[in-house]
């Protein structure tokens, strides 16, 4: 795209103030002064400096979907699941689970 002739599009200022976009993400500003041009270091030296993004979470619950007992439920306790017979599942979140399962709620 030409600048020139007005084919570029500026980012929105939501998106050029996001950490990672323009700047680097927080927690990674300590090795912009380390960091060395490609032609001077191999992949695995370029690796060590890798800034991650944070991990997924797709319910916004404020809990990764890897650690979270219901990935895509709306669960900010985090609580687990807990059966009709008192027993606990630790590995089953309750907001998706029993009464809050998707077969529970979609069912007529």
């Amino acid at each position: 795209m030409d600048q020139t002739a007005g084919t570029c599009v500026p980012l929105p200022d939501a998106v050029a103030e996001t950490p990672g976009v323009l700047t680097l993400p927080l927690g990674c500003d300590g090795i912009a002064g380390e960091l060395v041009a490609p032609d001077e270091a191999e992949l695995d030296a370029w690796w060590a400096y890798r800034c991650e993004l944070p991990p997924a979470d797709e319910d916004f619950d404020g809990i990764a979907g890897d650690c979270d007992l219901c990935p895509f439920s709306f669960d900010p306790t985090n609580q687990s699941y807990i059966d009709a017979s008192g027993r606990e599942w630790p590995k089953d979140g309750k907001y998706c689970n029993g009464e809050y399962s998707s077969e529970a709620q979609c069912t007529e």
